[in-house]
C-alpha cells in the first residue's frame, strides 16, 4: 500500500497537463473495452481505428508540451505515455489480426498501465523533476510571470515562508520587462538570481544554458573590486582581508588586517546590514548566516571609485578615495571558498583516529555507492540503508579497538543528497523512533508519507559526539545535523550555522525557450509534527542552532584568509 500511495503522491503533485494525458489514456482503454462490446460485430474494424485515437492524441500533446530547447528532457517526461499510446494502437492492430480479444486485452491493461507506472517512478527518481513549468513557448515577461504562478501552485514552502505572489510580480515584472525590451539575457538572470533570494531557501536554483550571459548577471551582481574583502572579526571590528599588494587601496595605507571604519562615508556595521548576500552558488537562508557574510559582499558595493576610512598605523581615522580595479566576484568568491575551507578532500565516510581518544568520521554527502535507481527506491521506501548503517558501524567497532572514547562526525560543507542516508548514520546514535522522509502540503496543512519507525539500535548511543557544521552543511546535511543535536551527548560547533534548507527538490519551471529555468521544492522532509524541518519561515531565524560557535579574533582571521589551509576550528577542539 505505501508504494501505491507514494506513486499517487507523486501523480498529484505533477502539472495537470501530465496529469490530463495520463487520465486521458486510462479513460481511452475504459472506453475503447466497452466499445469493443458493441462494435465487435459488425463495426471492429472502426473499432480498430478509434485504437490509434490515443496515439494521435498524444503526439499532438508532445508537439504542444515540447520544452523548447531541451528535447532530452521533453522526451525523458513524456516517452511513457507515448508506448502506453503506442500500446493500446498495437492492442487495436492485433486484435483486427489475430481476434484473440481476452489475451491482448489482458496485455494491453497491463503493459500500458504498467509503462505509464514506470514513467512515473522514472520522472521522479531519476529524472527528479516531478513538477515542471513549461512556459518556454512565452515571452520573458510572460513566462516570469508563470513561474511565480507555479511557486504559488507547487513550492512546498509557499505558505510557510508567507509569500506575496502579487508583490514579487509587482517587483520583479517590470525589471523582466526592461531586460525583454532590450534583449539583456544577463538582466533577466539577475531577476531570477533576485527572486531566489527572496524565497531564502537554498534548494531554490537558478539555471541557464547560457553561460556567457550568466557569467556577465554574476558579475554585475558581485559589483566592483577595489583590491580587497572585508570580513568582521568577534570583537566587532570590519577588516580588510585578501588584500592585493601594490593596488592602489595598498599604496593609500590599506593592509591585511587594517580596520575599515567607514565604506563611502557610512559606517561599516550600517552599510552591511543593508547588504544582500546574493549568490549563484551559495544561499544564506538564515539571518544569522548572511550577518557574517554580509562584510564580504560589502566590499564589492560602490562604483568607478568609493571613499574607504580606515585606522592608520597610530589608530587614527583616515579616509581616502579608492578606484575600482575591476569586478568583485573573483575574490569574493575566494573569500567565501576560504571561509568554508574544511576537510572536504577526505572521501567521503572516512573514518581514522586524530588523536588520542578521539575518532574522527568526514561525511561530504549522502550519497552511497552512485545510489543506483531500484536501490534508491527500496531504501527510499524503507527509511534507511542497512548496507551503509552496517559499514560505518564496523568503521565505528574498528576505532573503538583504536581506543575511541569520543568521535567528531565532521558535516561542514556537506552537499546533501538522500535522506534516508541520514537516518542510517543517525539510527547509529539512537534507538529513537524518526519521522516520515517524505511529506506533502494539502488543504493548507503538511502531512507526512510514511510513519514514524526506529531504524536501528542504537548501537553507540554512549558516545559523546561533537558534531561540526557550517554554512555550507545542506539538505540531507541539514537533516542529519538537526537530528544529531537532539543526542543527549551531542554538541553542535560551528562558525557558522547550517544552510538552512532541507525540503525534497521536485519543481522545474522552465522559462523562454529552455534558456532559463528556475528550480524549488515540492515536498516536505517532515518533523515529528509533520511540519517542514529546518527550513526558515519568513522570520528567516536559524532553526538549528550552534551548542558552541566558534568567533575569531583579528590574528585568527588573518590566518582564516591566508593560503595555509590550516584547520582553526579543529585546531580549537583538539586543545580543549
Amino acid at each position: 500500500m505505501l508504494i501505491i500511495k507514494y506513486i499517487y503522491l507523486l501523480f498529484r503533485t505533477m502539472e495537470s497537463s501530465f496529469q490530463a494525458m495520463t487520465v486521458f489514456i486510462l479513460l481511452s482503454l475504459v472506453a475503447l473495452t466497452v466499445l469493443h462490446h458493441f462494435m465487435k460485430i459488425k463495426r471492429e474494424r472502426l473499432w480498430c481505428a478509434l485504437c490509434a485515437i490515443p496515439l494521435l492524441t498524444f503526439l499532438v500533446f508532445y508537439h504542444h508540451n515540447r520544452i523548447i530547447g531541451m528535447p532530452e528532457l521533453t522526451l525523458q517526461r513524456y516517452a511513457a505515455l507515448g508506448v502506453a499510446a503506442l500500446l493500446i494502437f498495437l492492442w487495436g492492430i492485433v486484435i483486427f489480426l489475430k481476434r484473440s480479444y481476452k489475451a491482448y486485452t489482458i496485455l494491453a491493461y497491463a503493459f500500458s498501465i504498467g509503462w505509464m507506472i514506470l514513467g512515473i517512478i522514472f520522472v521522479a527518481v531519476c529524472v527528479l523533476y516531478v513538477y515542471v513549468g513549461n512556459h518556454s513557448h512565452d515571452s520573458w515577461e510572460e513566462s516570469f510571470a508563470k513561474t511565480i504562478d507555479d511557486l504559488g501552485t507547487a513550492y512546498v514552502l509557499r505558505d510557510w515562508k508567507e509569500l506575496d505572489l502579487k508583490a514579487l510580480k509587482e517587483k520583479y515584472l517590470p525589471m523582466v520587462r526592461e531586460a525583454e525590451k532590450n534583449q539583456d539575457k544577463a538582466a533577466m538572470l539577475m531577476a531570477l538570481y533576485e527572486l531566489r533570494y527572496d524565497l531564502y531557501d537554498g534548494h531554490v536554483r537558478v539555471r541557464t544554458m547560457n553561460s556567457a550571459a550568466n557569467q556577465e548577471a554574476i558579475r554585475r551582481l558581485a559589483g566592483n573590486d577595489y583590491g580587497f574583502s572585508l570580513f568582521r572579526d568577534k570583537n566587532g571590528d570590519y577588516l580588510a582581508i585578501l588584500m592585493e599588494e601594490g593596488c592602489e587601496a595598498n599604496l593609500l595605507g590599506i593592509q591585511n588586517g587594517t580596520v575599515i571604519t567607514k565604506w563611502d562615508g557610512v559606517p561599516t556595521e550600517e552599510a552591511a546590514s543593508t547588504v544582500k548576500c546574493i549568490d549563484a552558488r551559495y544561499a544564506f537562508s538564515y539571518v544569522e548566516n548572511e550577518r557574517i557574510f554580509q562584510p564580504i559582499f560589502l566590499a564589492g558595493h560602490g562604483g568607478d571609485a568609493i571613499q574607504v576610512t580606515f585606522l592608520d598605523e597610530n589608530a587614527k581615522e583616515k579616509t581616502v578615495t579608492v578606484n575600482a580595479i575591476g569586478n568583485y566576484l573573483q575574490r569574493r568568491t575566494e573569500a567565501i571558498k576560504r571561509f568554508f575551507g574544511t576537510s572536504a578532500d577526505n572521501e567521503n565516510f572516512h573514518a581514522c583516529m586524530i588523536s588520542d581518544g578521539v575518532g574522527y568520521l568526514r561525511i561530504t554527502e549522502e550519497s552511497y555507492k552512485n545510489d543506483p535507481p531500484l536501490d534508491v527506491i527500496k531504501n527510499c521506501l524503507d527509511g534507511y540503508s542497512k548496507e551503509l548503517y552496517a559499514e560505518l558501524d564496523g568503521k565505528l567497532n574498528n576505532l573503538s579497538a583504536q581506543g575511541m572514547q569520543q568521535l567528531i562526525i565532521d558535516l561542514r560543507s556537506n552537499d546533501g543528497g538522500y535522506s534516508y542516508l541520514s537516518k542510517s548514520v543517525i539510527a547509529l546514535f539512537s534507538d529513537q523512533p524518526l519521522p516520515s522522509d517524505m511529506g506533502y502540503y494539502r488543504n493548507e496543512s503538511y502531512h507526512s508519507l510514511f510513519p514514524v519507525k526506529t531504524y536501528g539500535t542504537g548501537p553507540w548511543k554512549d558516545l559523546p559526539l561533537i558534531v561540526l557544521v557550517n554554512g555550507d552543511t545542506g539538505s540531507s546535511g541539514d537533516i542529519l545535523a538537526y537530528y544529531l543535536q537532539t543526542y543527549a551527548n551531542a554538541t553542535l560547533i560551528g562558525d557558522s550555522t547550517t544552510w538552512g534548507c532541507a525540503q525534497c527538490t521536485g519543481g522545474y519551471s522552465v522559462l523562454t525557450d529552455g534558456e532559463f529555468s528556475f528550480t524549488y521544492p515540492i515536498a516536505t522532509s517532515p518533523d515529528e509534527n509533520h511540519l517542514p524541518l529546518i527550513d526558515a519561515r519568513s522570520d528567516r531565524k536559524a532553526r538549528i542552532t550552534l551548542d558552541e560557535q566558534i568567533t575569531y579574533d583579528k590574528e585568527e582571521v588573518l590566518e582564516l584568509f591566508s593560503e595555509s589551509n590550516r584547520d582553526l576550528i579543529l585546531e580549537k577542539i583538539l586543545k580543549k
